[in-house]
């Protein structure tokens, strides 16, 4: 098998297991470490739409934008979320982004779009786990915003219900507020401590489980609510436990499939030939081994020599036998420049001659112009070949690419469309 071919294929494996890691796998490692008694969950996801960017409705690179968010925040809610079973599920406000400005048109769109991320068309997740919601400001905006567009809260609570009430979970009653004077701190995840007469008060904001909106630690929370405590008791940390769990890190895996993608091109571009063999440093490294391979070889077979030479058996005075190894007589060589003469026998050797003909200028101007137009010949044909090569190696990457793409987009569809298209 050719090198260039081992590399394709190697290259093909190393696309199929990043695709199957960062398109799956991600989401399953993320579900494995965090772990909860199963009581509630929280998360906060907003939506991408056209007042997030500030690109046109109808532009592709906005629709590109939202389908890999939202193909993002469904595989987070139903491959790492869904599978702990929670007993309610919680949103935590900001469910859109532009909830207030954008149109109706564009906020039914909104709408589809959420129930399709979170599966809320599916009437079996419905029926399974309750489903509560907190308003957020890129909802409905702030309070002296509700005085002029009335029908923004209107056609919230149409869709999500009341913005104040209260539901239990277990033994632990929930109050959810429209409470918007409260610190704000972006899409990230962090906790405050707020003075009251009445003692402190721990704020936990919880980040969104989107990988856009400038967070690069997407995150969800689980809560855990145990059995209601008496009226003397204190002890409210006890009562409620949370855990804070993260999602991959979608911007990091793009940014692998990036880098791999610069490596593969330069392994295809400047990979030898004939493999790693061609190299200058692996010929001398190779050189180098049969050197000394020869070398222990060679040593090997002078002591066979002489293990299987002539040796004669002498006897000392005193009885003791010793081996003598006998003399090998070497024969004359004889000397290719000289041959045996007999007495008075004469040698003739052919002398040059005194004279040397000097070459008539005319035949030195021709053999210049000779020798010139042969160099520019072979230069030309060098450039030829030089030419030749740079395109049969750039046929080579193309056949490669085409090749690693083959093979792998298939699998990338599937891991998309298996993901997106409801069940």
């Amino acid at each position: 098998m050719q090198s260039a071919t081992r590399l394709t294929l190697l290259l093909c494996a190393a696309w199929a297991a990043a695709l199957l890691y960062g398109e799956m796998g991600a989401y399953w490692a993320s579900y494995l470490a965090c772990s909860w008694p199963s009581s509630s969950s929280s998360s906060s996801p907003p939506l991408m739409d056209s007042t997030s960017l500030g690109l046109p409705s109808s532009s592709v690179a906005l629709q590109a934008a939202e389908f890999y968010t939202d193909l993002n925040m469904r595989r987070s809610f139903q491959s790492t979320i869904l599978p702990f079973k929670p007993d309610v599920v919680l949103f935590l406000g900001d469910h859109f982004d532009g909830g207030p400005y954008m149109p109706d048109e564009e906020w039914q769109e909104s709408l589809f779009r959420f129930k399709h991320i979170f599966g809320l068309n599916d009437q079996r997740t419905k029926q399974q786990i309750p489903i509560y919601y907190l308003p957020g400001n890129h909802d409905i905006g702030y309070s002296a915003f509700h005085s002029v567009h009335p029908e923004v809260l209107s056609r919230y609570e149409k869709e999500f219900g009341s913005r104040n009430y209260q539901f239990s979970a277990g033994k632990v009653d929930f109050v959810v507020v429209d409470a918007q004077t409260l610190d704000g701190h972006d899409h990230d995840q962090c906790t405050v401590v707020h003075s009251t007469p009445f003692g402190p008060v721990t704020e936990h904001t919880l980040g969104t489980i989107s990988w856009q909106q400038g967070n690069l630690y997407p995150s969800f929370m689980l809560l855990s609510a145990g059995p209601k405590l008496s009226q003397n008791s204190t002890d409210l940390e006890h009562e409620v436990a949370m855990n804070l769990c993260f999602l991959p890190k979608q911007t990091h895996i793009y940014i692998w499939y990036i880098c791999q993608f610069v490596v593969t091109i330069l392994l295809l571009v400047f990979w030898p030939t004939n493999g790693l063999g061609s190299l200058p440093c692996m010929n001398t490294f190779m050189s180098f081994m049969r050197s000394v391979g020869a070398e222990l070889l060679s040593r090997t077979k002078e002591k066979d020599d002489e293990d299987d030479g002539d040796y004669d058996m002498v006897f000392d005075a005193e009885g003791s036998m010793h081996l003598v190894k006998k003399a090998v007589a070497k024969t004359p060589s004889a000397s290719s420049d000289s041959r045996p003469t007999g007495r008075g026998s004469v040698v003739a050797r052919a002398t040059a001659g005194r004279h040397r003909l000097e070459p008539d200028s005319s035949i030195r101007v021709d053999m210049g112009s000779e020798m010139t137009s042969e160099d520019g010949g072979k230069l030309a044909r060098a450039g030829k070949s030089g030419a030749r090569k740079v395109l049969q190696r750039l046929f080579r990457v193309i056949q490669s690419v085409l090749v690693i793409a083959a093979l792998n987009a298939p699998l990338y569809m599937m891991l998309l469309f298996k993901d997106w298209i409801d069940r």
